[in-house]
């Protein structure tokens, strides 16, 4: 992220926590997942870890994408 804001992918906007982490968390899933029928990912901790937030609101954003049989 950080290389993408200084090559102006931001288009000079301000990057955000939330919505550009997780963004590039989603985009990492999709690029490795490829043409794959399953992919595991799997996301360590609890719900109430700080750590986890971009990572649960990564896999919440592609689940509403891909639709909620798609995702477990």
């Amino acid at each position: 992220m950080i290389e993408k804001e200084r090559n102006g992918d931001f288009l000079g906007k301000t990057v955000q926590y939330i919505p550009h982490v997780p963004d590039e968390i989603k985009n990492r899933i999709k690029r490795i997942s490829g043409e794959n029928d399953i992919v595991f990912i799997e996301i360590g901790g609890t719900v109430g870890d700080y750590e986890n937030i971009p990572y649960l609101f990564a896999m919440k954003s592609l689940e509403n994408e891909l639709g909620s049989e798609n995702v477990c």
